[in-house]
């Protein structure tokens, strides 16, 4: 499939990264996949696409991409652990972008009922 991100150099994806941080950095806010994605002109599905497809190959723009979206997860869980005023936000972009999931533990109780006559000798 192609991407309009297989025609961007490793240049041009490093300075739509370094773009994307200092607009994150100017107002005081995490860096998202979706600041990324719109540094670099295109949507936030595409790039995860494009990140998911070519995590595995050896390309130079892929590489930066995937550990710019690793710096998106970390800087959004660590925005929401020391200066979110609510955690909301951050639970919700991890959850939906970062693959994050609440864990449901559930205790299961087997409970045996016997009815009729006991048969055993006291």
């Amino acid at each position: 499939m192609p991407y309009a991100l297989d025609n961007m150099t490793i240049e041009q994806v490093n300075d739509a990264i370094a773009r994307a941080r200092e607009y994150a950095d100017s107002k005081g806010v995490p860096l998202t996949l979706e600041r990324l994605a719109a540094t670099l002109g295109v949507t936030r599905e595409t790039l995860s696409e494009y990140v998911k497809e070519y995590s595995s190959t050896h390309n130079e723009g892929a590489e930066a991409l995937k550990r710019a979206a690793a710096e998106c997860t970390a800087s959004v869980m660590e925005h929401g652990m020391v200066r979110g005023n609510s955690p909301i936000m951050p639970i919700f972009y991890l959850k939906n972008n970062a693959g994050y999931r609440d864990r449901v533990e559930q205790e299961t109780t087997h409970r045996v009922t016997f009815t009729g006559m006991d048969n055993l000798q006291d």
